[in-house]
């Protein structure tokens, strides 16, 4: 079952700083798309669920005022195929995954659902340590690529 949330001015990501040195290419949509369905995410959450947003309050969410959606489906296609790459030092291990495997565009219902990366887990729930936190309607105003970055290392 999805849970049907919206963009709220309150909604915090909260993420490991493993994910926040990470190495991915991402546009500015594509990473925006991304924090977005992270934003969703509470310190109560066990478990990975799927988010429905209305697309309207997503294009809103990137800036996107005029309501049309193209650019905004070509973003979150791409974003499917763009790895985040999180090295382990202690194990010279380089770990690959796709931040969000499946997004779902329903435009009969006008709606983008997130499904989450399960293996992600551990780098977005029950964080107690070493994790970075900020507003994401502060990312949303960014527009490059390397301020959203930035930013991101900024609040870590």
């Amino acid at each position: 079952m999805n849970k049907r949330v919206t963009p709220e001015p309150t909604d915090l990501v909260k993420q490991s700083n493993k994910i926040t040195t990470a190495k991915y290419n991402m546009t500015p949509l594509e990473m925006k798309g991304m924090l977005l369905a992270y934003s969703k995410f509470t310190e109560h959450d066990k478990e990975f669920q799927p988010y429905e947003f209305p697309l309207r309050d997503v294009a809103r969410s990137f800036g996107q005022e005029d309501g049309k959606p193209d650019k905004l489906i070509a973003a979150l296609k791409r974003l499917i195929m763009k790895p985040i790459e999180i090295l382990d030092p202690e194990n010279n291990q380089y770990f690959l995954y796709a931040p969000l495997p499946v997004i779902l565009i329903d435009a009969k219902k006008n709606t983008v659902t997130f499904k989450l990366n399960e293996d992600l887990k551990p780098h977005f729930l029950a964080l107690r340590k070493e994790y970075t936190m900020f507003p994401a309607e502060y990312a949303f105003r960014l527009q490059g690529k390397y301020s959203l970055r930035i930013f991101q290392l900024i609040m870590q």
